[in-house]
């Protein structure tokens, strides 16, 4: 399981070049649990967790067909983030009332990083203010790498003129 929220500003120029800012959140299952892991409480809150947290600066050279309603927008740059991995598993007994069993404790590791951002992306501008935005980002650094698939709204002028 992978979630990835997002949000960003972006700014094209006259000349066809864009700048990005983005900040992102990711969650994901944690990958080493111990194998008889299972969630404890009176609520189910699944399997642990891997959170990244990170913000992006990228910059990017856009092409756009002459109808104006479709754009390819080619960005890359770097991010600076979080990122925090449950580590210590310690399995433990309780006898109370309302959960009796056995469950686990852990450790939460944070480590900051710096790495690169890919995200090329190709805009539809369905009206002149309003649009959809289908792409792929990729975030390498030294602690992970994690790429998907990203699904967006964007707002704004969509259709001024790029001399290219």
């Amino acid at each position: 399981t992978h979630l990835i929220l997002g949000a960003s500003l972006h700014y094209i120029s006259k000349k066809g070049f864009s700048i990005a800012g983005q900040f992102v959140y990711e969650g994901r299952d944690a990958k080493k649990i111990p194998a008889d892991y299972e969630p404890h409480g009176l609520i189910y809150t699944g399997p642990p967790f891997v959170f990244i947290t990170s913000g992006a600066l990228l910059l990017g050279k856009v092409y756009q067909d002459d109808s104006k309603l479709i754009r390819f927008d080619l960005k890359a740059g770097i991010n600076y983030g979080k990122i925090e991995r449950p580590i210590n598993f310690e399995k433990k007994h309780s006898s109370s009332l309302l959960f009796a069993g056995d469950y686990y404790t852990n450790d939460i590791e944070r480590k900051w990083f710096a790495g690169l951002v890919v995200n090329p992306t190709v805009n539809f501008n369905l009206t002149k203010n309003f649009g959809l935005s289908l792409g792929i980002r990729t975030n390498i650094n030294h602690q992970d790498i994690t790429a998907g698939g990203e699904i967006g709204l964007l707002l704004g002028d969509l259709r001024g003129k790029i001399n290219q």
